[in-house]
């Protein structure tokens, strides 16, 4: 990806434009950047998994203490 710029000393006496190069330290920095997004977008992906993940668990949860319940008999009014 190059930026244009122009060449010799004075603009517009002869001067051209012409595409500069990207430096190896634009192009690392661009690359970092990008692993960075790459890196946080997987993260958010990962988080939303997990909190699927915890929901269908507690719902796992809820039904199992549910059918417990419902299938013990009430304890007795009266104790003595």
């Amino acid at each position: 990806m190059g930026v244009p710029v122009q060449s010799g000393t004075a603009p517009g006496r002869g001067g051209r434009l012409r595409w500069g190069m990207a430096s190896q330290s634009d192009r690392t920095a661009e690359q970092q950047a990008r692993l960075d997004r790459i890196i946080d977008e997987f993260r958010a992906a990962r988080q939303r998994d997990l909190v699927k993940q915890g929901i269908a668990l507690w719902d796992r949860t809820e039904e199992a203490y549910r059918n417990r319940v419902a299938r013990v008999d009430p304890p007795p009014v009266k104790l003595n």
